[in-house]
Formats: structure tokens, sequence, C-alpha cells
């Protein structure tokens, strides 16, 4: 039984998270003086599965060997016994079973939304332990949560030789929940206004948009994988309750500034005049008041308190991912039309025609309309001449025309409209800022590079005309997976971006991103968000996160970027080849200079000594970085580093002589 336990654990990796107590202080006596007290409460059907009978033998086998004593079963969906240790979701279809969700409602069950496919919980109560998935059938979810329970609460390591019995058996609280919605390793007690965010329903419009309804999804899931609670939700078509999250313009009152996130009369507003500012204002609220940036809690796990919120405005926004970038591609001036051929801006007639166009598609009130010409064709004609001019004219009577209808008009400044017009934006227009051909050799500000220099003036030219949001390209290089050695400037740009724009939103290629040290990205753009990191401390911040996500691996990650960023040329941008960026010189003979290749060979060559397999079972790239387990393997991710310096190697050798390099770099001899 033991190996058989074993073996399907093995492999297994889980993201822990700490969930609140039920009322147990200091654990549960389970076995007392030889004897115990306790059941092990399964579903009589759900047991009947080969894998969950070997769950439940696994704990009986592990409290007998730690004590001697064999733990009674019950069926816990008829029987409720005064203590037990119960496994799986146990479903209302029996007396018993509703006896227990009427005398403990929420411990007996998980909502699947709450955790994720593959999320579990643990919950201690005065008498009671569960192990909780929110589907009986999810043997993998089941089995991390009793391998869990296993080590942690009995102390037994299926995998190690049984030590001698003890009379006595006390388990440890434990209140753990594993999610796939933030990164955080034990949960936080949050108050707003001095009660309990337990105690709150979120409340959002009932005629929400789709962005809207998701965020008030996702804000109870945050908020249960923080503090454990679980907070109710519903639209504003009930009635009001004391306590509230307010979530968009709701019929309880409509913001009228681009964002608002304010505590009043015992609620939480967070809304905007628009979905993009109800997206802002949250993000604001996670990142500023419950200290998560993205997936990731950067905070200090003590309880948070917040009181007296009063913003209203603008707020600085980040994101990971861009979905909106696509629909810059896809809706231009010319596809709203119907047409192929650009419109003459400078014709008044277009404004109307490009109204009509978007008010057939009955956008929802408070919603979000592109207006984009990404072609870099304009009309030629005398009057288009000005194209800046031009556009913005057309943008500003589209925005005035759909004011009325609390609907934001997101445009594009973008090559020939890089620059901002003569004149004001009206207040419902939000500008994106795309520079993607901006040298990351140097910061936006290096004013001895002549590139940056005219994009940081167009990005100050749109100071006082509109709402700016930057589109930084700096993490979507081309060519991956092979090295983009552009870290050193990302740190100065987001603090160019703070001082002359409303927000800035990274924008990564998500399969490309996570093959090019897409771990190592994410760390440091959540830590110079969360941190205000001076310059002359950046390297040293820089080395510690290396230091943190690679382990005994950090030395020669460190190494090999510094020798990479060292060679590569001054200047670039994410369209540079990787031969153009860091060249391998062939000389007339045909003959390479493997100098620095042979080097960063070597580097690799004595990490992958201490690397004979992996420690922990990956599925998948994507898992890796945009999962909840994305840093979890030393060796997986120094692979990765690998694969880029061999992408590299490969894009400056000719395929005929790549036989014969490699077999040089490997010091190979005939």
């Amino acid at each position: 039984m033991k190996k058989l336990l074993f073996a399907f654990f093995t492999g297994l990796f889980c993201t822990l998270f700490a969930f609140s107590s039920f009322g147990a202080e200091e654990g549960l006596k389970v076995v007392d003086n030889g004897s115990t007290e306790f059941f092990l409460g399964t579903d009589l059907k759900w047991i009947k599965k080969d894998i969950n009978e070997t769950l439940v033998n696994g704990i009986i086998d592990a409290v007998k060997s730690k004590t001697g004593v064999e733990l009674p079963q019950s069926i816990a969906t008829h029987q409720l016994k005064d203590k037990e240790i119960i496994i799986g979701y146990i479903k209302d279809t029996t007396t018993g079973a509703k006896k227990r969700q009427e005398d403990e409602p929420g411990v007996y069950s998980i909502d699947l939304d709450l955790v994720g496919p593959q999320g579990w919980a643990i919950f201690t109560t005065a008498k009671r332990i569960v192990i909780l998935t929110p589907e009986s059938d999810f043997s993998t979810a089941t089995s991390e949560a009793v391998y869990y329970f296993l080590i942690n609460g009995i102390g037994y390591d299926p995998a190690e030789p049984a030590g001698e019995t003890v009379s006595t058996l006390t388990i440890p609280v434990i209140n753990k929940v594993k999610s796939l919605y933030l990164d955080i390793d034990h949960t936080v007690g949050l108050t707003v206004d001095g009660t309990d965010i337990g105690e709150f329903t979120i409340v959002y419009p009932a005629e929400a948009s789709e962005t809207v309804a998701d965020l008030a999804k996702n804000l109870r899931r945050v908020l249960f994988a923080l503090t454990g609670r679980v907070v109710n939700i519903t639209d504003d078509s009930a009635e009001a309750v004391e306590h509230e999250i307010l979530l968009g313009n709701t019929n309880r009152g409509a913001s009228t500034t681009y964002s608002t996130l304010k505590t009043e009369n015992g609620n939480l507003i967070i809304g905007g005049a628009s979905d993009e500012g109800v997206v802002g204002a949250l993000e604001l609220f996670y990142r500023e008041h419950l200290d998560i940036v993205g997936k990731t809690y950067v905070g200090d796990y003590e309880d948070v308190a917040i009181t007296g919120i009063t913003h209203e405005g603008d707020v600085f926004r980040q994101v990971n991912e861009l979905p909106e970038y696509t629909t810059f591609l896809r809706h231009t001036v010319a596809s709203l039309l119907g047409t192929t051929e650009t419109p003459c801006f400078s014709d008044s007639a277009t404004a109307d025609k490009l109204v009509s166009a978007i008010k057939a598609t009955e956008p929802a009130k408070g919603s979000t309309v592109y207006l984009v010409n990404n072609t870099a064709s304009y009309c030629s004609c005398s009057a288009c001449g000005g194209k800046t001019e031009a556009f913005f004219s057309t943008v500003n009577a589209v925005a005035k025309a759909l004011s009325g209808d609390g609907i934001t008009v997101a445009t594009l400044a973008y090559k020939e409209t890089l620059t901002a017009p003569s004149f004001a934006l009206e207040s419902n227009v939000l500008v994106y800022f795309a520079a993607p051909d901006m040298c990351l050799g140097h910061a936006i500000d290096d004013e001895t590079c002549e590139d940056n220099k005219a994009i940081a003036t167009a990005l100050k030219s749109w100071s006082g005309k509109a709402r700016v949001y930057v589109l930084d390209f700096s993490q979507d290089y081309k060519y991956y997976p092979s090295t983009f050695p552009n870290f050193g400037v990302i740190n100065s740009n987001y603090k160019f971006y703070t001082e002359n724009a409303n927000g800035v939103m990274f924008v990564w290629c998500k399969q490309g991103a996570a093959l090019e040290y897409g771990e190592l990205r994410l760390a440091l753009i959540n830590r110079i968000i969360s941190e205000s990191i001076a310059d002359d401390s950046f390297t040293a911040e820089f080395k510690e996160i290396i230091g943190e996500l690679y382990g005994q691996d950090a030395e020669a990650m460190d190494k090999y970027i510094s020798a990479f960023t060292e060679n590569a040329a001054e200047h670039f941008t994410i369209d540079t080849k990787p031969s153009e960026l860091l060249p391998v010189v062939c000389d007339e003979k045909g003959q390479y200079d493997l100098a620095l290749a042979k080097e960063l060979y070597a580097n690799w060559k004595s990490v992958y000594r201490r690397h004979e397999t992996p420690t922990e079972d990956i599925t998948g790239i994507n898992e890796v970085f945009f999962g909840q387990n994305y840093i979890n393997s030393d060796y997986y991710l120094t692979l990765h580093s690998r694969t880029q310096f061999t992408e590299w190697l490969r894009r400056n050798i000719d395929a005929l002589d790549m036989y014969d390099v490699t077999r040089e770099l490997a010091g190979v001899k005939e």
C-alpha cells in the first residue's frame, strides 16, 4: 500500500495557500493514549474509485504507522460523527449531508470558480478536519491535498521508512487553499472601515458588460485566495445590504470620473465612467491596497485595514498581456466603414459615417470602442497634409457624438500620429501611445539616442492633451527564444512613463516570453511597479531577483546575461535579428570567432552537471510561466536559457557549418 501511494504522489507539485481558522486553536488530538474517537468519513459512492480508495487507505495507514491505531470509517453523506477527518466533496443529497450543510455551512463544499480546476482546501474546525476539492472526481487535486495532509498534518512521509509508534497524535491546525488566482503562501486578514471583508457582498450592474462581470468574479476569487473569506456576489437587481463592494456603474450610483476607488457609508466603491476606468480602479485597489501585482502577492503578510480611500481620477495601469492590442490590429477605421481604403479625415462626413457604423454595433453603455488607423496609410489631399491634426479631429468628433452614452473611444498614437495635435481631445478619448520601433539598447530619456529622443519628445507632447497610456513593447522580442538583453532599460523607462503618461501596459508575446526569461521579466516588472527602485540600486535588485528565481543556478544565469549584454550591439529594437544583435564574426576563410560562444557554452556545461533529472514534474512551458506554478523548477528554467544560447548560435552559424562548430565548442578533436 505504501509503495502504491508513494508512486501515485511522486511528481505532484502544488502552490499552497493558507485558509483562515474555523475554530480549532492548537490542533486536534486524533489519537490519545493509544485510542481514538475520530472517524475517517468519505462518500461511499466516491470511495469505490480505485484511486480514491488508495487515498483513504493512505490516511488510515499513515495514522496506524504513527500510532498503531486504525481509524474507523464512516459514510460521510449519511452519518454525522462528533469527531472526523473527512475526504471529498459532500453533496447535500441525503439527510445526513443536508444536516452537515445546515450545521456548518460552507465547510463541506467549495465553488470550483473560487480555486480553479485543480484547486483544493483543507479546513480545520473545532472537531473536524475536512480535505476538500470542488468535485469529488478530481483525483489529482485530492491526491495533492491528501499528500500535503500526510506530510504536514500527520507527519508521515510515504517515501520514508516508518519510525517508532507513539501513543498520542495531535494534528495541528491546517487551513490551506490551493488557488489558481493568486500566488501567496498564507492568508491575511482584511477589513474595510473596520468590517471583515467576509461580511461584504460584491455588487455589479445587471446589464454589465462581459468585462465588468468578469472583474467582479475575479475580485471574489482574489479575495478568497488572499483572505480565505467567501464573499457573496450578485447584480444590482438585488436589494441593497449593509456592506457592499460596488463594482462598476451600479444603480447605487454612477462614477463621473475616469476611475473611482473610495470607501463611503460602509461600502467600497470601485468604479469608473467606462469599463477602462473600472479596470484601472480595480488594478489600483489590488496594487496599492492589497499589494497584488498581476497574480503575485508582494506584501508582508500583515493584516490589511482599509479606511478612508478617496481616489477619483486617472490611475496607472499595468498588465502582463494586452488583449486590447489584438483589437487594435483588427478594428481599423477602414474596417469599421466596410472598406479597405483609408478615408479622408478632413472630410466631416467621415466622422458621421463612423458614428453610424459604431452605433449599428449597439455598444453597451460604458463600453469602449476602437477608432484606429494603424495602416500608415493616409489621405493625400491638401487638407489632410497634417495627418495628426486631421485624424484626431475625426476622433474628437466621434467621441463627442458618443459621450452621451458613456462610451470611451480608444485610439492609437502611432507612426505618423505619434505626436499630439495642437488641440486637446475629448474627455472620453483614451490614447494608446505605441512606439514598437523604440531603441531598447538605450533608455527612452537617453538623449544620446536620436531615435528615443524623438519618441520621448512625442510622448511629452501629449501632456494636457489627452489621457495617454503607453504600450510598452520591450518584452515582445520578435526572435524568441534567442536572448534579448534589454533588462537595463526597463526601470528607467517605467519611471519616464509614470512622469509623462497616465499608465503603461506591457505587451507580452505569451508563447515567446516564456522562452526568453519570461519568469525573470515578470518578476522584475512586478518589483519595479511595487517598489521605487533607484537607478544606482537597480543592478543589486536585479541580481537579488535572479538569486530568488534560480537558486543554485543564479550565478550562471547572471554570468550569461551579463556576458550577452556586454557584447551586444549598442542600438537594437524588438525587430533586430540575433545575428545583428550579437554577431559571430566569420573571416574570409570561413573561420568563426567562437571566443564568446565557448565562454557561454562552458557556462551551461558547468550548470548541467548539477542537473541530472528534473526535481518536479513540469507538464508544459505555458504552465511553467503562465499557470499558477510558473516558478518551481531550477532545472526547467535553466533549460530555457540554454535553449536561448543554442538558438542565438543557430541564427549566426551557417547550417552547413553547424556540425563542425558544435564539435569545436564541445572540445571534440578529430
